[in-house]
């Protein structure tokens, strides 16, 4: 076994395509490309570093991370981050020997940190469970605070079958939401999937945006905004690779609401949504992501993942759901134990108080 880290833009290109193979518990966000996207749009300044085990040639974990000082209490904390924290899903351990590379990084690669933090880690996760080995073994601090809360639904029959597990009032609203809206004019749907339809896909996914409800709640990707960038970064590779499946809908010609999502694993997962708000009463919204929920049953794959925090549209389909978490483990240095002893009092007291609160 042996260890080697490098910088992103040093990567073998043998080690990225190994890389995508370890992610069997992770959503392709986890990839060096998607990650990559996201750090170009957000903070291209960004020094990213991935350390890799290797056993005869063969990547056996990956561990995409990047160092910076942060201050948390007026005290500057030189941090450890994943790379995925920058934006990601469902972030899980990447390959058997994690265990071993996050020994080996911490013990040889990252010096004095006083601070590790990992984000958007579920709850059940391995990554969790070997964070919280490594914590005990070493007598460090490791706290967790609640994060998205993520619907999904597992599909294990047929559409119909699924709708019959419904009420019989959500049901009848599949079937009228789509006839109010085939009133409206000439009615079609498209799924974009091929690399040449990609710059009219993002065209439309603006367009839309731009007449959303999403403008006035901040929410909305804009011309030359950077996650428009990161859009335009990362719809491409996903076409290439065979990894997306868009599904717009039109009236008369406009397109009037989408659907984007990863195309991974046996998966469909919502990466946006929207509709344009002139169609608002005639729930266009509604009726691009059940079509889009609706193709997942039929073409056989095995889950349809809303990803992100819940919201009232998903809760309606979903069937369960998976709770995240932030971790933050506090390293062996002075201000690292210091600070991971302060945060656990306060987390403590914060629970003592809530607890006395309940029984008020």
């Amino acid at each position: 076994m042996s260890f080697i880290v490098v910088s992103f833009s040093e990567c073998p290109q043998k080690y990225i395509d190994q890389w995508q193979k370890l992610l069997i518990d992770s959503h392709l966000s986890s990839a060096k490309q998607w990650i990559e996207c996201i750090q170009g749009a957000l903070n291209p300044a960004l020094n990213l570093k991935v350390g890799f085990c290797l056993k005869d040639e063969q990547i056996t974990a990956v561990l995409p991370f990047y160092i910076h000082q942060q201050k948390m209490n007026k005290i500057s904390m030189r941090t450890v981050e994943l790379a995925t924290n920058l934006l990601s899903y469902h972030t899980d351990a990447m390959g058997k020997d994690w265990d071993s590379l996050f020994d080996y990084l911490t013990n040889h690669e990252w010096g004095k940190w006083d601070l590790f933090i990992a984000g958007q880690i579920p709850i059940s996760s391995r990554l969790k469970q070997s964070l919280l080995n490594y914590s005990k073994q070493k007598h460090l601090t490791l706290l967790t605070l609640p994060s998205d809360l993520s619907p999904y639904i597992k599909i294990t029959q047929s559409f119909s079958d699924f709708l019959a597990t419904k009420k019989s009032s959500f049901r009848n609203n599949v079937g009228r939401f789509e006839r109010r809206m085939e009133k409206l004019g000439v009615c079609r749907q498209h799924l974009f999937k091929d690399p040449e339809e990609m710059d009219e896909l993002l065209q439309i996914i603006l367009d839309i945006e731009r007449k959303s409800w999403k403008v006035e709640a901040n929410m909305a990707i804009l011309e030359n905004s950077p996650e428009a960038a990161y859009y335009q970064c990362l719809l491409p590779w996903l076409a290439k690779t065979n990894q997306i499946l868009a599904n717009v809908e039109y009236i008369d010609d406009k397109a009037v609401a989408y659907t984007l999502c990863s195309d991974w694993n046996k998966t469909l997962a919502v990466l946006k949504t929207s509709f344009d708000n002139d169609y608002q009463r005639d729930s266009v919204g509604k009726v691009v992501n059940s079509r889009m929920i609706r193709y997942a049953f039929e073409q056989g794959y095995q889950e349809f993942d809303f990803l992100g925090d819940t919201m009232q549209y998903k809760k309606s389909w979903q069937t369960d759901e998976r709770a995240h978490e932030v971790i933050y483990l506090y390293g062996k240095t002075l201000k690292g134990r210091i600070m991971g002893i302060l945060k656990q009092r306060i987390a403590w007291w914060k629970a003592r108080q809530a607890e006395k609160s309940d029984k008020t």
